[in-house]
């Protein structure tokens, strides 16, 4: 089996080569962008001209990607905005700086590094727990095994290197097994296959495991080659202008017999064409988590583009994914940009040019931002919703109603009169899926635990649609509170294939178990303050983290010493704590209420503008003791039920003895201005928080909740042995420490990594999708210096986003489309 050998490779070939041609020559000068200089003049060789950079190191540690926003960091004279900095946001960013523009990068979050940044979870002590967020692996890093020209740097590799300057990022190689996938058969015992880097492995051990399909296991093999060679002419004829992009695809269609089949087909009806066998199908399919659609709807494309990607196996980044952000912004800072955080971009900034719109730049917090070029990263849809505004009811300006993007994401839409976004986006373009992901450190030597180097998928059965549909059925009837598999788990252990991390947190391990779940799961709580989010939502995630909880401990028993999931809640307990919530409020026997803020005379100076207020009342410890041994912070919805019913009282109480605070204690309220105006664009919350008796044992140390110590009775003082002698005897005492989990949901990906309707791959990867002419990098067509890059204009992925990066910029500078050109084929 050769699957490098095509029929009609001459067709295919003529094809490549004109396309190619016609796009890069359209790219480097017929397409190059309404480029202007500071005075407003077009000038597109300005850019092009400006001296290379000197690469001189800045702030070379951690700090150099949380540097928060103010203006007075923000460079003058700029060349391009760009709207996140995510993998995409700072790939163009760090291209144009090598030509010398000044680039300003916003990041909403307060780290830079959008999926590739890291996060330090479970505090311990002293000791805390380094999770990844989106970055678990990567191929075609050292070269595709089998592929012509053997061994040697990759595409992408060569891109990583250029994009951070020369700051090489070093790369640590998975095993050779790098997927395992299992599923239940048929008679529900465990299937497992192991996913092998080189094909010359891989294709026999599939043929061994279905002697009667290997017809069918060639020929998906040589659709997989022949559709990553159409693609590259679909995203190159995507550079030309409409009309001729149109005609080419045409051209396509007629010379290239099976580019219907395999560009515009999803991967079930491909397959449908090869066998019926539903376990291979579900093997061939396996990697439909990484795309976030199932068979049914996705492309066949993007799987097929999947495989090739890992032919060669899986990487990660030594040191952890946040190297790659920390190497790329010392080149973006080298000429004179920013990357700045806590920077939430609230509006695109438009003019009108002589009855022609433009982008004049960006608003941050109240303050306008302006350059010659604005980019978004943050995806389609919400950069939809910039354009808007703040009004997402008001409609667009006259010039933009006619925006192919714009009619794109809208059309087809059903309208939800609740949702106030300003882009409700097609069926055929949003993606179905998010993902919930279980952060897990605890304590232990990974050789000794027997952790793996690999990724694990868990799946019911290997029909992957069929276990899809199954979730989302039974997820939506609440006729029953039985737990509904996932139609997915990934597990991986950042922690193991990093080989860095045991010296940078010695004895320490971290896992990720990942799956999908839909937007409609947790959208009823998109409204409510974060992290107080009430008890039902609490109760979601708990159901969660427990059933991802017994899926992990399934793959890997070793761990239950380890892992004492005490977090999780029953459905009785469930129950319950509905059932209390709802319980007649008892008065407290006292409140005591104190404004410290008003007693220290230097509180008003060390915090301006606010005010803080005390509500204490007895309680007993028997109310709470059946959630002492729980994990603090996640005691259960039974335990939130219950503190949420006492913050309800006490602040009942609060609000009656001071009525005039009322307008102030609620989380929508809208402060004044310095003018005295009220101010439409900020929106500040009140804090509030609830301590119980376990509170004061945790933090304070206490006995059963006591403050005051032992009680104050007669007893008490007249015992001899309570007293500054020294103790006759000093019983031994043992510490434990606790393992460390946190659940994250859909609005969790909308909050730290700014994402639509918890969408991490973006936009839904359809044939549709991959066959829109507007989802591509040239500039936009009734903004022509507004550009789109990352996920949503190749595909999804690190490298994906990577690649949006490289085309976006080669689209506003003529120089990167001449520097970068060999680095792309």
């Amino acid at each position: 089996f050769d699957p490098m050998m095509f029929d009609n490779s001459m067709n295919r070939d003529l094809c490549i080569g004109l396309c190619s041609g016609a796009a890069i020559l359209v790219t480097a000068w017929k397409l190059n962008p309404f480029q202007q200089t500071s005075n407003g003049t077009n000038d597109s060789s300005k850019a092009d001209s400006k001296p290379k950079p000197k690469h001189t190191p800045t702030n070379n540690n951690k700090n150099i990607t949380k540097q928060g926003f103010s203006m007075s960091k923000v460079p003058s004279n700029l060349d391009a905005i760009i709207i996140g900095s995510g993998m995409g946001g700072l790939t163009t960013a760090s291209l144009l700086a090598q030509q010398g523009m000044k680039v300003l990068v916003l990041e909403q979050h307060d780290v830079a590094g959008g999926n590739t940044h890291t996060w330090m979870g479970g505090e311990i002590g002293e000791k805390k727990y380094e999770f990844d967020t989106g970055l678990h692996y990567v191929g075609d890093i050292s070269g595709h095994i089998g592929r012509e020209g053997g061994k040697g740097l990759s595409a992408v590799r060569k891109q990583f290197d250029y994009v951070t300057g020369g700051r090489k990022i070093e790369w640590e190689a998975m095993e050779d097994n790098f997927d395992v996938a299992v599923a239940l058969n048929d008679t529900g015992k465990r299937d497992e296959f192991r996913i092998h880097k080189d094909w010359k492995v891989l294709i026999p051990a599939l043929k061994e495991r279905f002697p009667t399909e290997t017809a069918a296991i060639d020929q998906y093999f040589n659709h997989v080659m022949r559709a990553c060679r159409y693609y590259k002419l679909q995203l190159l004829s995507k550079l030309l202008p409409q009309w001729l992009y149109n005609f080419t695809h045409s051209v396509f269609c007629l010379l290239l017999p099976d580019y219907t089949l395999l560009v515009t087909h999803t991967l079930s009806q491909v397959l449908d064409t090869l066998t019926p066998n539903t376990t291979l199908r579900g093997i061939l399919a396996y990697q439909y988590g990484d795309y976030g659609e199932t068979p049914s709807r996705g492309s066949f494309l993007i799987n097929a583009l999947l495989w090739d990607h890992f032919r060669g196996g899986g990487y990660y980044p030594i040191g952890g994914p946040a190297v790659i952000a920390e190497a790329i912004i010392p080149v973006i800072e080298g000429v004179g940009g920013r990357v700045l955080v806590r920077a939430n971009v609230t509006r695109i900034v438009l003019e009108d040019s002589g009855g022609r719109l433009r982008v004049r730049g960006v608003e941050v917090k109240g303050k306008i931002i302006t350059a010659n070029i604005v980019v978004s990263s943050v995806g389609a849809p919400l950069t939809c919703h910039l354009l808007r505004g703040e009004n997402a009811k008001a409609p667009y300006p006259p010039q933009l109603q006619r925006e192919p993007l714009l009619q794109l994401l809208n059309s087809n839409t059903q309208n939800n009169d609740n949702d106030n976004s300003s882009v409700q986006v097609n069926e055929q373009l949003r993606s179905h899926t998010s993902l919930m992901s279980l952060f897990i450190g605890f304590e232990g030597d990974a050789e000794q635990l027997n952790l793996p180097k690999h990724n694990r998928w868990v799946f019911p059965t290997w029909d992957h649609t069929a276990n899809f549909q199954r979730y989302d059925a039974q997820s939506k009837d609440s006729s029953t509170d039985a737990p509904v598999p996932f139609p997915a788990v990934f597990i991986s252990f950042s922690s193991v294939k990093d080989p860095t991390f045991s010296k940078r947190y010695p004895n320490q391990q971290v896992a990720l178990v990942i799956a999908p779940c839909s937007y409609d799961e947790v959208e009823s709580f998109k409204d409510q303050r974060v992290k107080h989010r009430g008890t039902k939502y609490d109760a979601l995630k708990s159901r969660w983290e427990d059933q991802l909880t017994r899926v992990f401990l399934h793959e890997f028993p070793q761990l239950k010493p380890l892992i004492t999931n005490s977090t999780a809640t029953s459905k009785a307990d469930d129950a319950q704590s509905k059932d209390s919530s709802t319980d007649a409020p008892v008065p407290f026997p006292a409140v005591f209420i104190s404004f410290s803020s008003v007693k220290d005379p230097t509180f008003a100076k060390r915090y301006p503008n606010q005010q803080v207020a005390l509500v204490i009342a007895p309680c007993s410890y028997d109310e709470v003791e059946s959630f002492k041994d729980q994990r603090v912070k996640h005691r259960g919805t039974k335990y939130d039920a219950l503190k949420s019913r006492w913050e309800d009282q006490l602040t009942s109480i609060f609000l009656h003895e001071f009525p005039q605070l009322k307008p102030l204690i609620n989380s929508t309220i809208t402060p004044k201005d310095r003018s005295g105006t009220h101010s439409p664009t900020t929106v500040v919350d009140h804090f509030q928080e609830v301590g119980t008796a376990l509170t004061n044992d945790y933090y304070l140390g206490t006995y059963r909740g006591a403050v005051y110590g032992l009680g104050h009775t007669p007893q008490r003082f007249a015992e001899y042995a309570l007293q500054p002698k020294p103790m006759k005897s000093l019983p031994n005492t043992t510490v434990t420490v606790d393992h460390f989990q946190e659940v994250g949901t859909a609005l969790t990906n909308d909050y730290y990594l700014g994402t639509y309707r918890g969408a991490v791959y973006g936009l839904g990867h359809t044939p549709q999708r991959f066959a829109e002419y507007a989802l591509q990098p040239k500039p936009m067509k009734s903004l022509p210096n507004m550009y789109l890059t990352g996920q949503d204009v190749v595909t999804c992925g690190i490298t994906g986003a990577m690649m949006g990066g490289y085309l976006t910029a080669c689209q506003i500078s003529r120089g990167v489309a001449l520097t970068v050109g060999p680095l792309m084929v």
